[in-house]
């Protein structure tokens, strides 16, 4: 029998559940979060797909409890999302606010803009990460949106937020922001599965998962272009990429729960990686495909409880990340400002497809 907080829980999943299909178009129930496609730069939504705002973003997550984990592509991933919905005018979002170095680049290397995780009731406060960033999103009102500031659309002002569709609660304290640096498939695996955890000043991950009901996972071309680097995995040498990669999304698989979502993104594209990054997308790709039929085959297992989900942005990336076509950074791994927004929107239509494929 089930207690009284999963049976709440259970039931404000459905209820979101119901508004995704009452208010979202079948067209986007129907979609891959790989159907995009391209005009310059831009990227388009498939189809009966909205681009989702700032705002809308804001309402989602300041519901949700969330960690980001990854290298530095992953912290700036993270950045833009956070100056997006913290923008002085949702309507009007400056670039400045989004893709300035101290905006994307805070406490690299403690040389950009130094912020503290000083929040002494965070997991990750006081511990050894290399960044850390622990923030919070406004608080919502009584309604379940957003505190209407003045800088939301036009249909926020008349509801104090967003659409309730995209809300998403299921414990008291939401509004958890956050991000810590891993670099390699092996450093993720090695934490989540707790292989030299004594050494470390760092709080386990059976802990860090209470402040969370959200990872988020942004990262793996460190795993190709730093490849000396990445190898030490599980007490051992493992020099197959895709070898660490299924290791890892295992113990994510193990590691995920109906109360704990994780999501990984696929990897992106270097200058000379184009083949060994298209293996672990297409291994990325393969081995969910497995997950998810082992899951289908095993009702009654952990499988079965498992909640792991997949942003294929590699897929849609890959069209602007060779020679002139490719949407540049500042060095040769990382993507310009537009890789970023997509990933933000591939994120979202992710999320709110789990939440009614979870729960059907």
């Amino acid at each position: 029998m089930k207690d009284e907080g999963q049976q709440s829980y259970d039931s404000i999943k459905t209820t979101q559940v119901k508004r995704i299909n009452d208010l979202y178009p079948s067209s986007l129930r129907s979609s891959k979060v790989t159907d995009y496609s391209w005009t310059g730069n831009h990227w388009i939504p498939p189809p009966g797909v909205p681009t989702f705002t700032p705002s809308q973003m804001r309402g989602y997550f300041s519901q949700r409890n969330v960690l980001f984990i990854g290298c530095s592509i992953g912290r700036r991933s993270y950045a833009t999302m956070f100056g997006m919905m913290n923008a002085t005018d949702w309507r009007d979002v400056d670039v400045s606010e989004i893709d300035s170095l101290r905006i994307i680049d805070v406490n690299k290397g403690r040389k950009i803009g130094e912020e503290v995780c000083s929040n002494k009731q965070r997991q990750i406060f006081n511990s050894t990460f290399y960044e850390k960033l622990c923030r919070d999103l406004p608080a919502l009102n009584t309604t379940g949106t957003p505190i209407y500031d003045g800088h939301g659309d036009e249909s926020a002002s008349e509801t104090g937020g967003d659409s309730p569709l995209l809300s998403h609660s299921d414990s008291l304290k939401k509004g958890k922001f956050d991000y810590i640096r891993m670099s390699c498939y092996g450093d993720l695996h090695d934490y989540f599965s707790g292989v030299g955890a004594q050494r470390m000043s760092r709080p386990n991950s059976t802990s860090i998962v209470e402040d969370y009901d959200l990872i988020v996972i942004n990262l793996g071309i460190w795993d190709i272009i730093r490849k000396k680097e990445c190898t030490k995995m599980n007490n051992s040498t493992i020099g197959d990429p895709l070898k660490r990669l299924n290791m890892t999304l295992s113990v994510l698989q193990a590691v995920s729960s109906p109360k704990l979502q994780i999501v990984f993104r696929t990897v992106g594209f270097s200058e000379g990686t184009s083949a060994s990054s298209w293996e672990l997308v297409k291994g990325t790709n393969d081995i969910f495909e497995r997950m998810d039929n082992q899951t289908s085959q095993e009702e009654h297992t952990d499988l079965a409880t498992s909640n792991l989900t997949m942003v294929d942005w590699g897929t849609v990336i890959s069209r602007r990340s060779e020679n002139e076509k490719r949407i540049s950074g500042d060095i040769k791994p990382h993507y310009g400002l537009e890789a970023r927004l997509l990933f933000a929107q591939q994120l979202m239509h992710s999320l709110i497809l789990a939440d009614e494929q979870t729960n059907a």
